[in-house]
């Protein structure tokens, strides 16, 4: 008889049965931890803000950029103000600077800043820049156009009777 014949002999069925169902285990579990693996990095959350992070030291070379006239780098800028620093002073400034840029998506941007600032000349741009983009923006920002304005008439109307 051959030795590995033997110790064959030496596992009854039940104790065969365990260990072939433990080896079976491991097999399946290593399988889906594989899988979960691989699916865990393909479906890795990235929020939208970390594409947004400027280091310190391109900033100067993108406030030139944008100042010049660069849309991409006015917008940049301007999400990096908003989503990362919270400085909305800034970020309305950057967008601005994108509705000078020739960025048409940035006037509904502008408007929708500036229709919730306290003051009432910054509510009468925000008016302006949103029925800009109803009459001649991108059609997938007219109803969010809209939406804004008919939100900013609202809360005028709210204003005036409390």
């Amino acid at each position: 008889m051959s030795e590995c014949a033997a110790r064959t002999q030496q596992f009854s069925p039940q104790r065969l049965f365990q260990v072939l169902s433990m080896v079976f285990l491991t097999l399946v579990t290593t399988s889906f931890l594989c899988q979960a693996g691989e699916e865990a990095k393909k479906s890795q959350i990235i929020f939208p803000e970390q594409g947004a992070v400027i280091g310190p030291a391109s900033l100067p070379e993108l406030e030139r950029q944008a100042m010049a006239g660069s849309r991409e780098a006015a917008h940049r800028l301007a999400t990096y103000y908003a989503m990362i620093k919270l400085d909305n002073p800034k970020a309305t400034f950057w967008t601005e600077i994108r509705v000078e840029n020739g960025d048409k998506n940035a006037r509904y941007d502008l408007g929708a800043r500036l229709a919730v600032e306290d003051d009432q000349l910054s509510k009468i741009r925000a008016r302006y820049w949103l029925n800009q983009v109803i009459s001649d923006g991108p059609p997938e920002l007219v109803d969010l156009a809209k939406s804004a304005l008919q939100s900013l008439d609202d809360r005028e109307r709210y204003r005036k009777t409390h």
